[in-house]
């Protein structure tokens, strides 16, 4: 397995765009972006998804071009009704011209822009942008990482969600999710550390690191600049509680699905209880990291539409 620090420098085209490979740890140095926050270590668009329409004259000449394009796979047959494609090994490209409705956009692109490669954007505005339409994007992700270890802090909404919570053998918590499946709006806390050693067999040298990341679709993908405004992460002191009442909170702190089956005043109690806890914030780090990335990020996202030219 290969270690990589966060101090390794690269010169990078864009602090969101990776000339990493996939075997490596898309993050970057400090350095390189506006000085966050000690507990933040990055902040990054960790997947977008392009809609556009596909100019009909031109989808031939489109399938032309990939074809004389070798890092271009086509994934079965293509025609001039439809085709998909993988790009550069890292990025996904659809094309249906009879979709399930009329107003379903034809063209859609999914990708990562941490792990896709320098040469994905240049050749995305060269050859792919001028022949769409109607360009918007239907997903965007907004992913922090820290190296606070989130598995300690309470973790909670202001206006409460449908929770989902995987722990591991010891009860330390791994990953949560707040919002459901078909939300247009989810939160996904969880230990990136983890997450890289089990799913792609990468170390890392850090000793801790977390991801809180806010996948948005639809109509919410314009708001992610509020991403995280519903979110609480802070750390408790349930000392001052009553015997009973820290017990139970310290219960439905390892159980929040009880909360499901308890009564709403009940349930809004002990809410209230474990939010007044708090004895360190961990959100106004989290909020300014976001706030001091906003412009970056809004380049990065304009870059993906007609008339923006790559910004060095």
């Amino acid at each position: 397995m290969q270690t990589i620090t966060l101090e390794q420098e690269q010169i990078l085209p864009a602090p969101s765009n990776s000339r990493l490979s996939v075997q490596n740890l898309p993050i970057y140095p400090k350095t390189l972006i506006q000085e966050l926050p000690q507990e933040i270590e990055k902040v990054s668009i960790d997947k977008l998804v392009i809609a556009a329409n596909l100019n009909p004259y031109l989808v031939q000449s489109l399938i032309t071009n990939f074809c004389n394009e070798p890092n271009i796979v086509f994934q079965g047959d293509p025609s001039s009704s439809h085709f998909s494609v993988t790009i550069m090994e890292n990025v996904n490209c659809f094309f249906e011209e009879y979709g399930p409705n009329k107003r379903a956009r034809t063209f859609r692109i999914e990708f990562n822009p941490n792990e896709a490669p320098a040469e994905w954007m240049p050749y995305y505005q060269a050859h792919i942008l001028p022949c769409l339409t109607d360009v918007g994007f239907t997903r965007i992700d907004i992913a922090v990482d820290t190296n606070a270890n989130l598995s300690g802090y309470y973790l909670d909404t202001i206006v409460p969600l449908k929770t989902n919570t995987w722990r591991g053998r010891n009860k330390a918590l791994e990953t949560i999710y707040f919002g459901g499946t078909d939300s247009t709006k989810r939160i996904r806390i969880y230990d990136k550390k983890k997450h890289l050693h089990d799913k792609k067999k990468m170390e890392i040298a850090e000793p801790v690191l977390w991801r809180i990341e806010s996948q948005l679709r639809g109509d919410k993908v314009d708001t992610w600049k509020e991403s995280f405004d519903n979110l609480v992460i802070g750390v408790l002191n349930l000392s001052t509680l009553k015997p009973l009442e820290r017990a139970t909170c310290i219960g439905l702190l390892q159980e929040p699905d009880i909360f499901k089956e308890l009564d709403r005043k009940t349930a809004r109690k002990y809410r209230n209880l474990i939010q007044d806890a708090r004895e360190s914030d961990f959100m106004p780090a989290l909020n300014k990291a976001m706030k001091q990335s906003e412009s970056r990020l809004q380049s990065e996202l304009e870059q993906w539409m007609p008339g923006k030219e790559r910004r060095a």
